[in-house]
């Protein structure tokens, strides 16, 4: 698998709830004064083939930005590869799909899949995909969620969180170093024609 692997180390430091089937957390933003407070709910089946659509979509978007191949190149690659790690769709054994919802409005404000895996006796939380719908993004709810993915891996004992962010994703690989995350190495590529 390649990617650009980022690490996380830092202290939980906003207020979490847990409820049957969902997560909770709270954010404040500094540059907001509002309180972001999301619930990650499971995904249900409907949910599910719109989150695929979605991820295939970004992922053909973000491929032909890096790779620099054709859209029908990178799409087939997208799917391929979504049908590889998601084989069994939702009951795909220890990964985690969710909706994110705002818990004051109730709107669904993203999506977020995770995966649990090991390294020798050690736990690891690799984010998959993390989606915050358009209108929503910059206000807090991104910090939230990354917030929360921690505390629910450190209760499964984790001990490190992993993600992918695209090289031309500046916005995200801000956020992601905000929050702790660090570069820990690069993929390059180069297209033989």
């Amino acid at each position: 698998m390649q990617k650009i692997i980022l690490c996380l180390v830092l202290s939980l430091s906003a207020f979490v709830t847990t409820e049957t089937n969902a997560w909770s957390w709270k954010s404040t933003e500094k540059k907001e004064t509002r309180v972001q407070e999301i619930i990650l709910k499971e995904m249900d089946t409907q949910g599910f083939k719109a989150f695929r659509e979605r991820y295939i979509e970004g992922s053909v978007e973000n491929r032909m930005i890096n790779d620099r191949d054709t859209e029908e190149v990178t799409r087939a690659r997208a799917i391929k590869e979504f049908g590889r790690n998601l084989p069994l769709g939702l009951e795909t054994p220890n990964n985690f799909i969710y909706d994110v919802v705002a818990k004051d409005t109730g709107k669904k404000v993203g999506t977020v899949w995770f995966l649990k895996y090991t390294e020798g006796e050690n736990p690891i939380f690799f984010l998959f995909d993390i989606r915050i719908f358009e209108e929503f993004q910059s206000k807090g709810y991104g910090t939230a969620l990354l917030k929360l993915y921690e505390q629910k891996a450190k209760e499964i004992g984790a001990k490190k969180l992993r993600l992918h962010v695209f090289a031309h994703n500046q916005g995200a690989k801000k956020l992601y170093e905000k929050m702790g995350f660090f570069l820990t190495g690069y993929n390059m590529a180069k297209n033989l024609n």
